[in-house]
């Protein structure tokens, strides 16, 4: 599950690393927002990550989350992730 108008916010990636290839990536709060639906263990690893590496905003991710067609349940759950990522001092640290 993706927030409305991720195409518009894809990244280009090519370069001597990639020997050239192009390729597109996932904006980061797009992707994270992805991984907090699914909700696996090692998607929630992932985002704690994010957050600890100060690499994502709140406040972009709870807009991102607004603008994802999700059932309520599903949508609550996500912020309920959301907010403990950002309120869990260990994330919060980079631990």
């Amino acid at each position: 599950m993706l927030p409305a108008g991720w195409r518009d916010r894809l990244i280009l990636v090519a370069g001597e690393n990639t020997r050239f290839v192009r390729g597109w990536c996932l904006e980061i709060h797009d992707l994270a927002i992805s991984k907090y639906v699914a909700g696996r263990e090692k998607d929630l690893e992932f985002t704690r990550a994010l957050v600890a590496h100060d690499m994502v905003h709140r406040d972009v991710l709870e807009q991102r989350l607004a603008e994802t067609a999700l059932e309520p349940g599903l949508r609550s759950l996500a912020a309920a992730r959301i907010g403990r990522d950002f309120a869990e001092p260990a994330a919060r640290a980079g631990t």
